[in-house]
């Protein structure tokens, strides 16, 4: 019964609206946060998919799902990279956090490579 009431209070302590309005409305978060989700719509292939069916002639196009696809993939890769970073940066070396970091990473990797392959079989 020890283990479920400190389990509660963790989660009241993570989902209260004091820890959150601390950490996430501030300034410094959220410039981070709209830093990181610029970057994912680059590297996802945002400016792709919304400037390709403006221009007359484009070297590549992609739809609406696959960048939606990608910005989830390219998402979860940066969540695994963050992963592995906590693990290796604390004193004593955290193998749980580098074993599903690595994990994550390689699901993902494949799944990329596998949606790369599939688009371009079309």
């Amino acid at each position: 019964m020890k283990v479920y009431d400190s389990l509660v209070k963790v989660v009241k302590g993570i989902y209260s609206r004091k820890m959150l309005s601390n950490r996430l409305l501030k300034g410094n978060n959220l410039v981070i946060i709209l830093g990181v989700l610029i970057f994912l719509f680059l590297i996802s292939g945002g400016m792709v998919t919304s400037i390709g069916r403006q221009t007359i002639r484009t070297i590549t196009s992609q739809s609406l799902i696959e960048f939606i696809l990608f910005f989830i993939i390219n998402g979860i890769y940066l969540i695994s990279i963050y992963l592995i970073y906590m693990g290796v940066s604390k004193s004593k070396i955290d193998v749980g956090y580098i074993t599903v970091g690595m994990v994550m990473l390689l699901i993902t990797f494949l799944s990329e490579v596998y949606i790369l392959v599939s688009i371009g079989a079309r």
